[in-house]
């Protein structure tokens, strides 16, 4: 009789932990292949204008400044510069923002729960919970972004 419970005990413990490697994999996929739609919609919306766009205003305005000076060549080509990076950071402010609008959407989306299914708030478990499936969630405030600037608390 020992052997039997110490087979059957055996076999429960392989398939709970069988079934936890299969959850973790299933949750890694779905947070790769969110990772990979929100980098591929980033890219379609941030497309580099800004930093064109900002070059070329600041060259306009850094000649007209470098002419007043006498040197409108070296006014431009500061202006450019300058330009260039606002636009460069304005750039890189909007990919981001699209990117956690987009990752947080697919995994809200393909996580098959529900939240009332979620742990009970402030728990370990629910902290684990939320960090997995919203990458702007925010321990300390239970909040995550689900657009650029609104902020929802998980539950």
């Amino acid at each position: 009789m020992t052997k039997s419970f110490g087979k059957s005990t055996a076999l429960a413990v392989a398939a709970a932990i069988g079934l936890t490697v299969a959850t973790a994999g299933s949750a890694a996929a779905q947070s790769a292949y969110c990772d990979s739609y929100a980098r591929d919609y980033a890219n379609s919306v941030a497309r580099g204008q800004n930093v064109v766009t900002g070059a070329v205003g600041g060259a306009v305005i850094g000649g007209l400044v470098g002419s007043l000076s006498g040197d409108f060549g070296k006014g431009a080509g500061i202006g450019a510069g300058v330009g260039a990076l606002g636009g460069a950071a304005t750039e890189t402010a909007r990919w981001q923002r699209a990117y956690r609008a987009a990752y947080d959407d697919c995994m809200a989306q393909r996580g098959g729960a529900s939240y009332s299914s979620a742990p009970k708030p402030w728990t370990a478990d629910w902290y684990d919970y939320c960090s997995e499936r919203y990458q702007t969630f925010n321990p300390k405030t239970g909040y995550y972004y689900y657009k650029p600037g609104k902020r929802r608390f998980c539950k």
